[in-house]
């Protein structure tokens, strides 16, 4: 329950800035499971990325707490190139196709 005491969070950190997921102010949902109580149930998150490389990590918050435990579980990451650079790279291949042929 949302607490000012006990305010777990998780985030996610690109590049060295921090991006709450979810934290104890959070919508929760009832659990199938008898180790979680509530959980704040499926999210998906997209974020547009300038081309380069990018550090992502994640951070899970306890606050105080040495009974309930905090988690995150994360599904999938993907990276999904813009329609221009993927079109880029598919002329290019089309190019090195056509060249081998040669």
């Amino acid at each position: 329950t949302a607490s000012p005491s006990y305010n777990d969070a998780a985030y996610f950190v690109l590049n060295g800035s921090a991006n709450l997921l979810a934290d104890t102010t959070s919508s929760f949902i009832g659990a199938s499971s008898i180790v979680v109580g509530s959980m704040t149930g499926y999210q998906s998150y997209s974020m547009p990325l300038a081309a380069g490389t990018h550090t992502i990590s994640f951070v899970v918050t306890d606050v105080f707490d040495e009974v309930v435990d905090s988690a995150l579980q994360i599904d999938s990451i993907g990276v999904i190139p813009e329609p221009g650079s993927a079109m880029l790279s598919a002329i290019a291949m089309l190019g090195l196709l056509a060249r081998r042929r040669r």
